[in-house]
């Protein structure tokens, strides 16, 4: 299985902004699905996310194996 790896990066400007504009976005509602003693114990090892937007839904799961 691969490895995800995330990057974050500094944008330098404005102009995303305008290369955005009329672009139409859409609410989207998440959260987490995780017992608390995993969290209160540091025990997780994986996480199920649920995303929502308007009719339509997913499930992500990240597993650290």
């Amino acid at each position: 299985m691969g490895v995800e790896i995330e990057r974050k990066f500094l944008v330098p400007s404005q102009a995303w902004r305008t290369a955005l504009a009329g672009i139409e976005g859409r609410p989207i509602q998440q959260g987490y699905l995780l017992a608390h003693e995993a969290i209160a114990h540091g025990v997780a090892r994986s996480s199920v996310r649920v995303r929502r937007a308007g009719d339509e839904a997913w499930l992500t799961i990240k597993s650290a194996e």
